[in-house]
C-alpha cells in the first residue's frame, strides 16, 4: 500500500469475526498535539483471535474505532514510523513499538513523551487500561536489538501475560498446587508460560504439564519447557488427586470440562485465552472451581505499584530477553518466520490465525 493520502483498514464483522472488509479513508489535518505514523509490519498471532472474539465484552473495539456499529478494527502489536507530527517532542522519522490498529496508518495525541516513549492520550482511550496506550521509542529502547524486530512484534506482548500469568500464580502461592497445567500448550502464550514458571526461584516444588492437540504434541514436547505434554484425550492419565491449577489458554469447553472432572484437587481454573475460541464455553458450569478470568493489565498494574513503573518494566525486559533467546536461538529456532506483504496476503493470514489453522512452529508478520 503506497497511497500516503489515505488510510486503509481491515475491518471485522463484530457478529462474525472471520468476515473482513478493506475500507479507506482520506487523511485529514493533525490538529496541535497530534502525530500520524505509518504502521511498518506487525505479528499476528492467537492474541489477536482473542482480541477479535473478545472485542465486545474486552472493549477492543473501542481503540481503534470505525464508522456506524457493524464493523470494528482488530487490535495488533508492531512497529511504526512517525510521518507527521504537531506535537512537541515527538518527531518524523522516530519509530515506536506498541499498540496498533490493522491498518497503514493511525492518529495519536501523546503525552508524558520522553525518551523512552510516550503515551496516547486520545479521549476514546482515557478509560482503557493503560498498559495497552504506552508507545516504546525504538531509539531509547536498551533491549531493542534491529535484528530481532519481528521476533519482539510477535513475542513481546504475548511473553507479558505470560509473565504475569506466572506472577499472578506466584503472587497467591498457587493455591497450594502441586502442578500447573497449560492448555494449548503449543501455542507462544503457553510455552511463554512455561519458560517464565521455569524461571521462578521454587521452580522445582511443581511439574509444569502441557496440554495439546495430538498432532502438535511433538512440537510441545521439543520446546523442553514442559515436564510432561498430554494430548487433550489422555486428561485421564493425570494423577487425579494431585493438587493442581489449570491455566486455559485455548477456551475450549470440552477441554476446561475434562480437566476439571478428572482432576478432584484441582485448586484453581484461570481462563487465558482463546485459541480455540470455535469452542468457546456454553454458559454451562463446569465442576468447581469455577474459571476465574485472568485480565493482564490488572496484574501488571499492580506490580508497576508495588515496584514502580521502571523497575517493572526493567524486570520484564530482562525476562523478555531470555525468552527471545531461547526461542530465536540461531542453532535451533524454535519458529520460523514468514512474511505477508500487502493487502490481500495480510487479509489471508489474519483468517489462517482466527480460524486456528496455525502451524505452531510458523509466526505470521504483516507488512501492509
Amino acid at each position: 500500500m503506497t497511497d500516503h493520502q489515505h488510510t486503509a483498514t481491515l475491518q471485522t464483522d463484530r457478529r462474525d469475526i472471520t468476515r473482513t472488509r478493506w475500507h479507506e479513508s482520506a487523511h485529514t489535518a493533525l490538529a496541535d498535539g497530534e502525530v500520524r505514523l505509518r504502521v511498518e509490519h506487525f505479528a499476528l498471532t492467537a492474541n489477536n483471535a482473542t482480541y477479535a472474539h473478545l472485542g465486545e465484552a474486552m472493549n477492543y473495539w473501542r481503540f481503534f474505532p470505525q464508522p456506524g456499529d457493524d464493523w470494528a478494527c482488530v487490535p495488533v502489536w508492531g512497529y511504526a514510523q512517525v510521518t507527521d507530527s504537531r506535537c512537541a517532542g515527538v518527531s518524523a522519522g522516530e519509530r515506536f513499538f506498541g499498540f496498533l490498529p490493522f491498518a497503514s496508518d493511525l492518529v495519536m495525541r501523546p503525552e508524558r513523551v520522553g525518551p523512552q516513549g510516550f503515551v496516547d492520550a486520545s479521549a476514546h482511550r482515557a478509560d482503557l487500561p493503560s498498559i495497552y496506550n504506552n508507545y516504546v521509542n525504538v531509539a531509547g529502547d536498551p533491549s531493542h536489538a534491529p535484528d530481532l524486530d519481528a521476533y519482539n512484534a510477535l513475542l513481546r506482548p504475548l511473553f507479558i501475560t505470560s509473565y504475569l500469568i506466572a506472577d499472578w500464580l506466584a503472587d497467591r502461592e498457587f493455591f497450594g498446587a502441586k502442578a500447573v497445567i497449560i492448555s494449548s500448550a503449543s501455542s507462544k502464550t503457553a510455552y511463554g508460560t512455561a519458560y517464565a514458571l521455569s524461571r521462578l526461584p521454587d521452580r522445582d516444588r511443581r511439574v509444569v504439564v502441557g496440554l495439546s492437540s495430538a498432532d502438535h504434541v511433538a512440537f510441545a514436547e521439543g520446546l523442553g519447557l514442559y515436564d510432561e505434554v498430554l494430548a487433550y484425550d489422555d486428561v485421564a492419565t493425570l494423577p487425579p488427586d494431585r493438587p493442581s491449577v489449570y491455566a486455559d489458554i485455548s477456551g475450549s469447553t470440552r477441554v476446561r470440562r475434562a480437566v476439571h472432572e478428572h482432576c478432584t484437587q484441582l485448586r484453581h481454573s484461570v481462563a487465558v485465552g482463546m485459541t480455540h475460541w470455535q469452542e468457546a464455553p456454553s454458559g454451562q458450569p463446569v465442576p468447581d472451581p469455577q474459571p476465574e478470568f485472568f485480565f493482564a493489565p490488572s496484574q501488571a498494574e499492580k506490580r508497576a505499584a508495588e515496584l514502580g513503573r521502571g523497575e517493572f518494566f526493567a524486570a520484564t525486559g530482562r525476562a523478555m530477553e531470555g525468552f527471545v533467546a531461547t526461542v530465536a536461538r540461531p542453532e535451533d529456532p524454535i519458529m520460523t518466520i514468514a512474511w505477508h506483504r500487502g493487502a490481500e496476503a495480510a487479509e489471508a493470514a489474519y483468517l489462517v490465525v482466527v480460524e486456528g489453522r496455525s502451524d505452531p512452529q510458523t509466526a505470521a508478520m504483516v507488512a501492509l
